[in-house]
C-alpha cells in the first residue's frame, strides 16, 4: 500500500521503510494554523499507521524554523470559540 496521499502545503517520501513528511510553507515558517499543514499532518499520519512498509514518519520543515506553531495572524480572525484577542492567546 505505498500510495501516498496528496498534500497541500507538505511533501511526502518514502525511502525504504521511512517516511518523511517535509512541511514547506517558509513564508509562514510553517505554522500549523492558516495553512494546510493540520490536514497534511493528520493525513500523512493516518496513510503511515495504515501502511505496514513504513516504519517510522519523520517530520521535518524547509526555511528557517521547523514550524512557529500557530500563526497569530490567523489567531486574530478567528470567531466563535477560538476567537479572542491576540495578547490572550
Amino acid at each position: 500500500m505505498n500510495t501516498l496521499p496528496t498534500l497541500h502545503d507538505a511533501d511526502l517520501t518514502l525511502d525504504d521503510r521511512v517516511a518523511t513528511l517535509t512541511m514547506r510553507r517558509d513564508d509562514v515558517r510553517n505554522a500549523l494554523t492558516g495553512t494546510h499543514l493540520i490536514d497534511d499532518i493528520v493525513r500523512a499520519v493516518e496513510w503511515a499507521n495504515a501502511d505496514p512498509t513504513v516504519s517510522v514518519l519523520v517530520l521535518t520543515g524547509v526555511g528557517s524554523a521547523f514550524s512557529a506553531g500557530g500563526n497569530v495572524k490567523d489567531m486574530a480572525n478567528r470567531g466563535g470559540d477560538f476567537a479572542g484577542d491576540v495578547a490572550e492567546v
